[in-house]
């Protein structure tokens, strides 16, 4: 218990300053983001991070917890804004040590209510990444709308490998070690495969897909946490 309580105090100085770096003056005295102490944060400002209207202490937990203990863990926390991205949250979300968010240019990534990552989550988006309600997520996750660098056709400089946009559904448990690359789609009540990549859209509704390259070994299934 004293540790915890340490972990919160220790952890303070960097929650207020978002919650009052990027919130509303009415939303972030309430300081509904609990941000680690180890997290580095760059480039936010006012509007950079959308919360829901109706809003509590600490309904965004950043970097906080172990997750699952055993698992070899970044102990640093990042969440940058490289241009005019945005982080839209609809709820209630909490994200284990080793966390990274980041949009570049006009990127934005939404959060449904609900949403649960284990340690090492990254998450990087140019477009648009679209996570829905009661997600739940392994440790050392991926999620990336775009290939990081352009590559071109020498003859008129057309890129070859725009970004693409990815929406995964509502109650959608994303096992460990899997990378989710531009383009995937995943629909609700689904679950995906320890160490599967996923690069397509997949539009059936309780499914289970796996492998590299993923896809669908099993249907007509549900799951529950």
């Amino acid at each position: 218990m004293i540790h915890k309580v340490i972990h919160l105090l220790i952890s303070l100085p960097i929650t207020i300053w978002v919650n009052f770096k990027a919130l509303p003056i009415k939303q972030a005295i309430r300081l509904p983001m609990l941000i680690d102490y180890r997290t580095r944060v760059k480039g936010i400002k006012k509007g950079s991070i959308i919360l829901p209207n109706y809003i509590s202490f600490a309904i965004i937990k950043y970097g906080w917890g172990n997750g699952s203990e055993g698992n070899h863990c970044n102990n640093k926390n990042y969440i940058y804004i490289n241009g005019n991205g945005k982080f839209i949250f609809t709820g209630k979300a909490q994200f284990a040590l080793g966390a990274t968010i980041r949009t570049d240019h006009e990127g934005i990534i939404s959060f449904g209510n609900n949403f649960k990552a284990n340690q090492n989550f990254t998450c990087f988006s140019n477009t648009k990444i679209l996570l829905g309600n009661n997600i739940l997520i392994g440790w050392n996750v991926n999620i990336r709308d775009s290939d990081g660098h352009n590559i071109l056709n020498i003859n008129n400089n057309e890129i070859l490998n725009p970004n693409k946009s990815i929406e995964i559904g509502n109650h959608v448990w994303i096992g460990s070690h899997v990378d989710i690359l531009k383009g995937a789609s995943i629909n609700d009540n689904s679950i995906i495969g320890f160490k599967s990549l996923v690069t397509k859209k997949y539009t059936e509704k309780n499914v289970i897909i796996a492998g590299s390259p993923a896809k669908i070994i099993k249907t007509n299934i549900n799951w529950e946490e």
